[in-house]
């Protein structure tokens, strides 16, 4: 069984920023609370063919998902593909700049599961998915707004220097 879903969010951070966030494996707990760590195996900097392990806490236990980019065009779109135990979810990020200097993130979400296992509830569903898309946007959002903040208190002069 095959599923869709599509959500966008502006984040506040220009397009280079937000790439590099979500390309960076020692940043992905900071967004996706579930990950408990990311590791790559191979490849570099996110890039096309790059394979990463993720530790995700499922809900009841740990399990190990493999991560392979399949695409990936700088600062445009990045598309994965999460191979978890019993289904498979690709992943596509495209970054649109937007005038104000911020990026329009839109998240495509394409599920593959065993149909058999949905008549005992193992399968993911919709609602589940998307909801799961909206995290992740949230998570990405709520970061950049922590990254953002920090940014302008550094540029900001020191008040007790005037």
């Amino acid at each position: 069984m095959t599923m869709f879903c599509i959500t966008h969010l502006s984040i506040g951070l220009p397009r280079h920023l937000l790439w590099e966030l979500i390309t960076d494996p020692s940043a992905r707990h900071l967004w996706q609370p579930k990950v408990l760590g990311a590791t790559i195996d191979s490849g570099y900097g996110g890039g096309k063919g790059s394979t990463l392990t993720l530790e995700v806490f499922d809900g009841k236990a740990t399990v190990e998902v493999k991560e392979r980019v399949i695409r990936s065009r700088l600062q445009d779109s990045i598309v994965v593909i999460q191979q978890w135990p019993k289904h498979q979810i690709q992943n596509k990020y495209t970054f649109t700049a937007e005038f104000d200097g911020t990026t329009l993130l839109t998240l495509q979400k394409r599920y593959k599961g065993q149909v058999g296992f949905a008549l005992l509830g193992k399968q993911l569903t919709r609602r589940q998915l998307e909801a799961s898309a909206e995290e992740e946007l949230l998570g990405i959002k709520n970061l950049s707004t922590q990254l953002h903040n920090r940014m302008a208190d550094h540029t900001m002069p020191n008040e007790s220097a005037l």
